[in-house]
């Protein structure tokens, strides 16, 4: 599959939740668009300790984030945000949030990504996924654009 860099979702990215980049100091690694693939698009941001993938999927946005020091362990960042209400890995799950807009994503990112850090810190991360493995389960199944739905 073929791509190429994608400055203008960079700069949509940069325009629509700019406190990454000015109050938080983040910076876009790379940007990638597929035109064979309904034109889809994704860049990655880094924000202090924790890596933002943000991509267009056929018009939906989403978001996952991972750990710098394991960039290869992507989860919705809907998971990441609720396992920040949970106390630990045996607490209910609690309920979903969801986004769908870059303003929903940025009302849902703001307030909270510095404890987004402390909890992908090296110290941390062991029991956030542990939190974010017991989503996985049939309480969360159904992925929308955004976020998750619970069964009815």
């Amino acid at each position: 599959m073929v791509s190429r860099p994608d400055a203008e979702w960079e700069k949509t990215i940069r325009e629509n939740l700019s406190f990454l980049f000015t109050s938080d100091g983040g910076k876009v690694l790379k940007s990638e668009r597929y035109p064979k693939l309904f034109g889809n698009k994704s860049a990655v941001v880094q924000v202090g300790s924790v890596l933002l993938k943000i991509s267009n999927d056929r018009g939906l946005l989403e978001a996952e984030i991972a750990p710098e020091h394991s960039p290869a362990e992507w989860e919705l960042i809907t998971l990441a945000v609720a396992s920040l209400d949970m106390e630990n890995e045996d607490s209910n799950i609690p309920p979903r949030p969801s986004f769908g807009t870059f303003v929903g994503l940025s009302q849902l990112l703001a307030p909270r990504i510095n404890q987004l850090h402390n909890a992908f810190s090296p110290t941390n991360y062991p029991e956030t996924k542990r939190k974010m493995h017991k989503m996985h389960g049939p309480a969360w199944q159904g992925r929308l654009a955004g976020g998750w739905q619970t069964p009815s």
